[in-house]
């Protein structure tokens, strides 16, 4: 698991959730950003690829997920069918082959697991893995609350009403997260709907601008 680096962004599955606004929108005042993700339907992971990850919820405690799974690991190498295959022809780049392929879904694999306690987020990630040392990695730095932190920036595009130009943007750029709808918190500004959907006009982008009704109390 040392050979590689795992990144990951997380997301709720709806805006009608009061905990969230409050724990993660500055108690409400904030927005939500509504992205469409059909760009990846991927349950499996490549190194630099982004995956889609539903979160699953278990009172399981992750150390003993994470022993199961390295213990299937350490099973698979020390099998004998494994050891036959070291015999045969460029053996041990196919077994290397093997380990880290399995290795590259493991970290994708743990992350789909967080404890009961917090079901009420419905969470989604989105997830990156790379090879230690991959310098096509886009690898940033920032400062929060004194810890120095490695990221990777998510690319996104915005939903264009020029349909062609949006598919030409995507056929250009890769596929990325599109953004579709922009949320004003329950205690937002309402002024800023006015502001924000000017704003998008003059891009020519599609991008709904409304504000949650649900009160915080």
């Amino acid at each position: 698991m040392n050979h590689f680096d795992y990144y990951s962004v997380s997301f709720c599955e709806t805006e009608r959730k009061i905990s969230q606004w409050r724990a993660y929108a500055a108690d409400g005042t904030g927005v939500a950003l509504k992205f469409d993700v059909s760009w990846t339907g991927k349950d499996q992971n490549e190194t630099g690829e982004w995956t889609r990850i539903r979160v699953m919820y278990d009172d399981t405690p992750l150390e003993d997920i994470s022993r199961r799974a390295i213990d299937f690991l350490e099973t698979l190498v020390k099998s004998r069918e494994l050891k036959n295959l070291r015999k045969v022809q460029n053996a041990e780049k196919i077994v290397q082959y093997l380990i880290t392929t399995t290795l590259v879904h493991l970290g994708p694999f743990m992350m789909r697991f967080k404890h009961n306690f917090f079901h009420e987020e419905d969470e989604w990630r989105i997830a990156r893995v790379f090879v230690k040392g991959d310098e096509t990695a886009d690898i940033r730095h920032h400062s929060r609350r004194g810890v120095f932190t490695p990221y990777i920036p998510l690319p996104y595009r915005l939903r264009m009403k020029d349909r062609t130009k949006e598919a030409g943007e995507a056929a250009k750029g890769g596929p990325v997260p599109v953004l579709t709808e922009v949320i004003l918190g329950p205690r937002a500004d309402s002024r800023n709907k006015d502001s924000l959907e000017a704003f998008f006009a003059r891009k020519g982008a599609d991008v709904k601008v409304r504000q949650q009704s649900a009160p915080l109390r």
